[in-house]
């Protein structure tokens, strides 16, 4: 999947800070979005007339807006086209027509559509028909770009108001879906698109209908259940269920108790951690109780009496089903022990783990392996489980994992490796999510500690430790490189690349710091070539953070009133009193005495960006004053001419606040080693395939592993020269984050620094 920058979504506030406006469902706005002739607010009351002196003035022949400053011709009133940018040309229309992306509508009938999508699009649609009907969706067009898993382009339909609620359905390609009806009077259809490849869209009608269809008999029994027990299973169950299954059961016991639900059977497509391709899932009261796909069966216990059984499949692979069992309990009932996956476990360090951690305590020998409890099979919840390694004297402990799968952020679940014997000992990393890199000790003992919550579970990991040589320790008179090699301290400074990554000649007396180099060297752990950790505090003092009401992408400064980002991040808005940028930045989130906040006078996008190749993917911000140099803001170094780029191999640094993937390090900046990967090899049938051009550069491992990823975009990608940081490359995209024989995609600052140039020089 193509990532480029973070969606502009706006969040609901209690109570919107000083310079904001706040909207009537609490989303608070920038306060110069107010009367800027635009709907920003999901009413717009933020353009409305008695807010906005001078609001529009509307002819007899001509429709005033909802918010009160747009007129457009009263024939466009009820075209199913959003005219007015806030729906009120469409709202009393009847049968209304919901074209416009996005929207609350409250009429019987209507029709859903989204033909010739755009990129970069979400879009949701909240059906609300008369109480006590409910919504009955049928497709009469759909064609969404199509890919195995719909992580590109996808429609999903949720069975209420949002999407909490239970997933009906989510579908991609040009095969029309059946028939969907929710469980109530409303319905939520959300479509998204990436940022490359569109297609013809989707058109939908709705009805308001009396009843629910009953569930087919091939669906493994009737889809209502009552009374004090029962059982029903999936389709065809021993043998394979259908491709293309939506089952629905709604399962109701006695009042004034609850339903225990468990499941003798159960084998769906494996598409964990999140279950696209064919799902099961539990609804109470318009939630979502419990999902699971795999081998393990979400075995609960109900809140109510009433509980609604989702099952769907899509359209390749299928596995024998389920086989499930209900009966009434009492409210506040627990899971019998042989039902609950929840490991039980003393708290780490105490010793007499049981087995149910699948690992003794420590774990003996130079090398071995470990797994997650009940690896494959998911882990439980409230698991506390300490697994301790200590190998020959002398060496590390490297740790590497062959897979990894734990549910993500790190505050709910995690994987905490700790440098030493104990839990007392620093810790070396916090892993969640899917991909577990690899870690290592500076002595001979790792422990690990591995917490869950009370909710939701994975597969889980399973991992090896090997004993190995510690990187090499230079002697009193040598230099030690950020590589790990040692030179004779005599070559530091000599103005040469001795190290090879150019460490020798950082921070020099009498070297030029008029850009590229800081005050504080970066510090990379153990001399290796790992990617992926915290940065030092202001070793990266050019990293800019552009931000709306929240970070949305990286930039660079390259002068003192000039900050060079991606084009991507401003394209679709280059109104620059719309944003904010920040230097001096270290933490994600939180305020630091070493930041200062810019305002912007200019944003210049490059005038032959193309959105669909993503070429030329530069932009220039002008900031509104001259930033101030020091130790926590300070300039890259631009390229010197248009054949400055390092050649392929050589070890370069990106840095950013986006997506981290569970790898740790969530709330500070983050620093990555990749290296330089000719255009050549990335444009390999097995990679790019032709789609990098001259003004793109690659930098990353073929095995995947590190990488920029979503809210890095337009950050800087700098590689050492002569004891400086020049900025190389910006970043821009790439297929997934990560991921093998696919690295991340730059714009190559060299290809464009006319431009660049040219453009500081005459602005």
């Amino acid at each position: 999947m193509l990532w480029l920058l973070l969606f502009f979504i706006a969040g609901a506030s209690a109570q919107c800070s000083t310079g904001e406006f706040q909207c009537n469902d609490g989303q608070c706005i920038p306060g110069s979005w107010e009367c800027d002739d635009w709907g920003d607010c999901s009413a717009g009351e933020d353009e409305a007339t008695a807010n906005c002196p001078g609001g529009a003035s509307c002819a007899a022949d001509e429709f005033t807006c909802g918010h009160g400053n747009t007129c457009i011709p009263n024939d466009w009133i009820c075209d199913g086209d959003n005219d007015c940018g806030d729906m009120s040309d469409e709202q009393e229309c009847g049968g209304v027509v919901l074209t416009d992306c996005g929207g609350i509508y409250t009429e019987d009938t209507g029709v859903v559509e989204l033909l010739n999508y755009g990129n970069n699009q979400d879009c949701t649609w909240t059906i609300t028909v008369t109480e006590g009907k409910f919504v009955h969706l049928e497709f009469t067009q759909f064609d969404i770009e199509e890919d195995s898993t719909c992580d590109y382009d996808y429609v999903t339909i949720y069975d209420g108001p949002d999407a909490t609620a239970l997933r009906l359905f989510t579908g991609c390609g040009a095969a029309i879906p059946g028939a969907i009806t929710a469980s109530s009077n409303t319905m939520t259809v959300r479509f998204v698109s990436d940022s490359s490849v569109t297609e013809t869209g989707f058109s939908a009608t709705y009805t308001a209908v009396d009843e629910r269809p009953a569930q087919s008999s091939g669906c493994g029994g009737p889809g209502e259940l009552k009374g004090p027990s029962g059982t029903f299973t999936s389709m065809n169950f021993p043998s394979n269920y259908d491709n293309n299954a939506r089952c629905i059961w709604d399962i109701t016991v006695s009042d004034g108790m609850a339903i225990q639900l468990t499941f003798e059977s159960f084998d769906l497509e494996d598409d964990l951690p999140t279950c696209d391709f064919d799902i099961l899932q539990i609804q109470e009261n318009g939630q979502v109780l419990a999902s699971s796909c795999g081998s393990v069966g979400p075995n609960v216990i109900s809140n109510t009496n009433h509980i609604t059984v989702v099952f769907t499949a899509d359209s390749s692979v299928t596995r024998p089903g389920f086989s499930a069992t209900y009966q009434e309990v009492a409210q506040g009932a627990t899971l019998p022990p042989d039902l609950t996956t929840t490991t039980q476990a003393t708290t780490p360090g105490t010793g007499g783990l049981g087995p149910s951690c699948a690992n003794p305590e420590i774990l003996p020998g130079d090398s071995g392996s470990f797994t997650s409890p009940g690896y494959p099979g998911h882990y439980g919840n409230n698991a506390e489980c300490s697994y301790k390694i200590s190998v020959t004297p002398g060496k590390i402990v490297v740790i590497r994992f062959e897979t990894f799968d734990v549910e993500s952020p790190c505050e709910y679940d995690s994987l905490t490796i700790h440098d030493g014997p104990d839990s007392s000992a620093p810790v070396a990393a916090t892993l969640c999510g899917t991909y577990g890199r690899e870690v290592s000790t500076t002595g001979s003992q790792a422990f690990m500690v591995f917490k869950t919550d009370s909710s939701v579970t994975e597969q889980g990991f399973s991992g090896t430790y090997t004993a190995e040589d510690p990187p090499p320790t230079c002697a009193p008179d040598q230099f030690t490189c950020w590589n790990g090699n040692c030179i004779g301290a005599i070559f530091e400074c000599d103005a040469k690349d001795d190290c090879g990554d150019a460490s020798d000649e950082f921070l020099c007396p009498g070297s030029d710091t008029s850009c590229g180099n800081g005050a504080v060297q970066p510090v990379f752990p153990n001399g290796r070539v790992v990617g992926g950790e915290g940065a030092e505090q202001g070793s990266w003092p050019w990293q800019a953070s552009l931000m709306t009401s929240y970070h949305f992408c990286g930039g660079s400064l390259i002068h003192p009133q000039w900050i060079l980002t991606a084009a991507h991040c401003f394209a679709d808005d280059p109104n620059p009193s719309r944003y904010n940028v920040v230097l001096g930045k270290h933490l994600s989130d939180g305020s630091e005495p070493t930041q200062e906040t810019f305002g912007l006078t200019r944003v210049i996008v490059h005038e032959e960006y193309n959105d669909n190749l993503i070429n030329k993917d530069l932009t220039l911000l002008k900031l509104d004053r001259p930033a101030t140099l020091g130790q926590y803001i300070h300039i890259a170094c631009l390229p010197e001419h248009a054949n400055d780029d390092p050649p392929a191999g050589t070890t370069c640094v990106t840095t950013g606040w986006g997506d981290t993937q569970g790898t740790g390090d969530d709330h500070q900046l983050k620093q990555a080693r990749v290296p330089l990967v000719s255009n050549d090899d990335c444009n390999a049938a097995n990679s790019y395939d032709g789609e990098i051009t001259e003004f793109m550069m690659c930098a990353g491992f073929q095995e995947g592993g590190h990488d920029a990823c979503q809210g890095d975009s337009g950050g800087p990608l700098v590689c050492p020269r002569q004891g400086k940081w020049y900025l190389n490359g910006v970043v821009s995209w790439g297929y997934g984050c990560a991921q093998p024989n696919y690295p991340g995609v730059y714009a190559r600052v060299t290809s464009m620094l006319d431009w660049v140039l040219d453009k500081m020089a005459n602005n």
